[in-house]
């Protein structure tokens, strides 16, 4: 299938307005992560979305959605990378709420 040619400055994507990532169904423990650990406010989904389960949370730009998948399977390679300030708070809040966080060697905690 061919696409039609689009002028090139027709468009222009500026941010990502949100990440979507899969969870179980029954993940209670999601919303006291991504709340009490994280640091997340969570909001209420679209009405027309309850139905389907899963989570929104936002903390000024950033917005991550959580979805429940019926067949969910870890991903060893999905995750969001969050820009963080105070990254050892993080860093230490993480490993009281039972997380492991890791280092990479380009990034010095």
């Amino acid at each position: 299938m061919r696409t039609q040619a689009i002028a090139k400055d027709s468009y222009g994507i500026r941010a990502i307005d949100h990440v979507q990532l899969a969870m179980p169904a029954g993940g209670e423990a999601a919303p006291v992560f991504h709340a009490n650990v994280l640091g997340l406010t969570e909001i209420p989904k679209p009405r027309h979305l309850e139905a389907r389960g899963g989570c929104c949370f936002e903390k000024g730009a950033v917005k991550i959605h959580l979805g429940v998948d019926s067949d969910f399977r870890p991903a060893c390679k999905v995750h969001p990378g969050l820009l963080v300030e105070g990254l050892t708070d993080l860093v230490t809040r993480l490993e009281a709420g039972g997380g492991c966080p890791q280092q990479r060697a380009d990034r010095r905690i």
